[in-house]
């Protein structure tokens, strides 16, 4: 045999098509950079927006969440205030100036806080300098009747630092109050106290949270009279009050975009329990003002980019003209081999130099089709990385490798074959090409790649398991998965089950009398049940398979590849774990209990997985569960879907 392989010419194309496919990827290359920037400019602007309106619409909701626990401290003192003797506080004005101000000196929501008499007039005061001071005319609201409780309504706010100074021709300050009123009746005379709310306490905090000038904080009342505002003019709060105080009648929360062109993001909540709203107002315009220095320099940076590209194209050219005549020269056909060997050829570098025709053949290729392709190409071996290193180790040490391989056909099926690749060296001992000979021993190494692939699923579904155990999907509780890890893990289990061709079964468990546990023991007693029977159950069930709590006393297991049979037999133990001994509750301060406990369980499986969906099963099981309560609890009942 004169030659092992057979050399072809490696080019079809002319010259003057090679120059035209040069000024082609020149072209294509330009116009695919700038294409880039516009998309990644565009995305960035995208992003900017999407992360303005998600962050309103938090900022509303912890915003809107501390004036609310703020009202619900102020009440807190009015109902102080009220248990204490207030008659003992008429009567020595002096004495309850001090008394008052040490009740409030603790809490910075409050400003001050004074008692009305019916004519109006501040007849005891936390701050000596508002007694005596009428409030008749200040809009406060004091026609409420004492109702024996504490009532408190809103007056308006006032650009002001206390109800000394309404009425009189001051100039306004930034941080002023707002009115709070709660009736009360001393010696069967009708009183008001009124209480200073002080709202530099929101501003601090609307100053840390909103620092960019793109967007707005309002707080309104009821009525749509702001009572603060923060920012405000950079904002159109005028044009959002009302369409505020629509939404609100049909959602306590809500978000909705202002303006043609959608410029405003606006997202409002308002309080559950006092007559006050929170609007934070986006400015989508605003907020991309600091990206116009970075898309200045991510355009200069584009034109660099689009010159080096260019510039490598040209050498590119440069190169191929250099070598244009030798690329272009005839190179000799091997004569056939043994058909049924498989022999191929590389540079150092694994791009494949040729091919005879039986490897052509048995991996579905024309011949020639493979020609300059990574050795890559075929491989379908798990363990590329390995075997690259140990392969090309072997070859630039110029010793020869024997081992096995997986590769791919042209159609995805897979196949093994013996490899044994000899490195060529040229005059300066240096790796110059590969010649690899390879036979097809796919049927022989079938079985072991079933194994192998079997113990690669379990060690992912335990992989999967460990995670989610883990991660942001974990009962803070149980430590086990919640509804969103089981919803993962389940979608994954029938998948895993289904490329196996195997069954797959899931168990919903159901603590019986649960809730009589927590009205007569309390919930700390509920919880320590939760947590116990949750470690009995996970140690009855493989590490492949997942335990789940996806519900207050329901629990979900999920069984991977696993036939109704061995699920009924793990149902069983399930049950039997939770009463084959009470629960030891021993907590602080509580004497020692013990609860006895069952569960109800309903399985459902599918000996196909390929007709299960993760709702099917989960409802197949629930049926069984309600079965099981309705007959007797403490039982197993099974039902089979598809």
């Amino acid at each position: 045999m004169t030659d092992l392989l057979a050399i072809r010419r490696i080019s079809h194309f002319s010259p003057r098509t090679l120059r035209w496919l040069f000024l082609a990827a020149a072209a294509f290359a330009t116009v695919a950079i700038w294409l880039v920037y516009a998309y990644s400019t565009r995305l960035v602007e995208n992003n900017s927006a999407r992360g303005l309106r998600e962050r309103i619409g938090v900022d509303s909701v912890l915003l809107e969440d501390h004036v609310s626990r703020t009202l619900d401290s102020l009440v807190g003192v009015l109902k102080v205030v009220q248990a204490q003797d207030r008659a003992a506080l008429l009567k020595n004005p002096a004495a309850a100036t001090e008394a008052l101000s040490a009740l409030i000196v603790e809490t910075p929501v409050v400003r001050s806080l004074s008692l009305v008499d019916a004519n109006g007039t501040v007849v005891v005061s936390s701050s000596a300098r508002v007694v005596g001071v009428s409030l008749r005319g200040a809009g406060l609201p004091l026609d409420a009747a004492w109702s024996g409780i504490t009532e408190v309504k809103f007056g308006p706010a006032f650009p002001l630092r206390d109800l000394d100074e309404i009425g009189r021709p001051l100039q306004p300050v930034d941080l002023g109050f707002w009115t709070a009123i709660a009736a009360d009746e001393v010696d069967g005379r009708l009183y008001h106290w009124v209480a200073t709310i002080n709202l530099g306490l929101f501003q601090n905090l609307w100053d840390e949270v909103d620092e960019l000038p793109a967007t707005a904080i309002n707080l309104m009342d009821s009525e749509g009279r702001v009572i603060l505002a923060h920012h405000a003019s950079q904002a159109p709060f005028s044009a959002v009050g009302g369409e505020v105080l629509e939404r609100q009648v049909y959602a306590r929360q809500g978000a909705f975009s202002l303006g043609v062109t959608g410029r405003y993001f606006v997202a409002y909540r308002a309080s559950r329990h006092y007559p006050a709203t929170l609007v934070m107002i986006g400015d989508r315009e605003m907020s991309l003002a600091p990206l116009d220095h970075t898309r200045r320099r991510a355009r200069l940076l584009y034109l660099l980019v689009n010159v080096v590209v260019l510039v490598f194209i040209s050498a590119l050219f440069g190169f191929y003209r250099r070598h244009e005549t030798l690329a272009r020269e005839l190179l000799n056909q091997s004569n056939a081999v043994d058909l049924h060997l498989m022999v191929s050829e590389y540079d150092q570098n694994g791009l494949l130099l040729r091919g005879n025709e039986a490897f052509y053949r048995f991996n579905g290729y024309q011949p020639g089709e493979l020609d300059g392709a990574h050795y890559s190409t075929l491989s379908g071996d798990l363990r590329v990385a390995e075997l690259n290193v140990d392969l090309w180790t072997h070859l630039r040490d110029g010793q020869p490798w024997h081992g096995t391989l997986r590769n791919r056909r042209k159609s995805g099926e897979l196949y093994w074959v013996t490899a044994t690749v000899v490195p060529f060296r040229n005059v300066w001992s240096r790796l110059e090409r590969v010649m690899v000979l390879m036979t097809d021993i796919s049927e022989s190494i079938l079985l072991s790649e079933r194994v192998e692939k079997e113990q690669r699923l379990r060690e992912e579904l335990a992989r999967l398991n460990r995670e989610l155990a883990t991660d942001a999907a974990t009962d803070p509780l149980t430590g086990l998965p919640n509804k969103r890890g089981f919803d993962a893990f389940i979608q994954r289990a029938i998948e895993v089950s289904r490329e196996a061709g195997q069954p797959i079964a899931v168990i919903l468990l159901d603590i019986d009398q649960f809730k009589r546990v927590n009205d007569v023991y309390g919930h700390p007693t509920g919880d320590v049940l939760l947590k116990e029977l949750s470690h009995r159950w996970r140690q009855e069930i493989r590490a492949s398979d997942m335990l789940a709590r996806i519900g207050g006393d329901e629990f979900c297991v999920v069984l991977p590849r696993t036939p109704a049979l061995h699920a009924e037999r793990i149902a069983e133990k399930l049950r039997l774990a939770a009463s084959r001994s009470p629960v030891v509750v021993d907590l602080p301060g509580k004497e020692l209990r013990l609860i006895e406990a069952t569960a109800s369980v309903g399985l459902a499986t599918a000996e196909v997985a390929a007709v299960a969906t993760p709702e099917g099963l989960v409802q197949a099981a629930d049926t069984a569960l309600y079965q099981a309560k309705g007959n007797g609890r403490d039982r197993v009942v099974t039902v089979t879907e598809g």
